[in-house]
């Protein structure tokens, strides 16, 4: 008899604890929901079929092409390439770079601009050559 209660209090601890774990777990945030936030203002200002090319991180090709595929994820059904011909194009930079300017080409203005606390988001219309 006392087998049962032990058993069954084994269970319901083991039970606690996976809740808790996937409370924890689900409330959890990452890359992806804090670069979603950030440009979430961008998405909605943009039509679905426009065309942007993508200036980021130019000195980081690891992280400048996590960074491109999870913008290009975001924004869809924005078409985001690496190499297209555009007249708008989104620069992302780490907010510690400070490099922005140098990569904004003369003539370009800039139409939408974000800070979170990693990046720095830029969307600049340019004209094309």
């Amino acid at each position: 008899m006392s087998s049962k209660w032990v058993n069954i209090l084994l269970t319901s601890a083991f039970g606690a604890v996976l809740a808790l774990y996937y409370i924890k777990s689900g409330r959890t945030r990452d890359h992806v929901d804090y670069m979603e936030q950030s440009l979430s203002t961008l998405k909605k200002q943009l039509p679905p079929d426009s065309r942007l090319q993508y200036l980021g991180l130019p000195l980081d090709s690891l992280n400048g092409w996590e960074t491109y595929l999870i913008a290009r994820y975001i924004l869809s059904p924005v078409v985001m390439e690496k190499n297209t011909l555009s007249d708008t194009a989104l620069l992302l930079f780490r907010n510690e770079a400070d490099a922005a300017p140098q990569y904004i080409a003369e003539g370009a203005q800039i139409i939408w601009e974000y800070h979170d606390s990693i990046y720095h988001y830029v969307a600049i219309k340019q004209k094309l050559k």
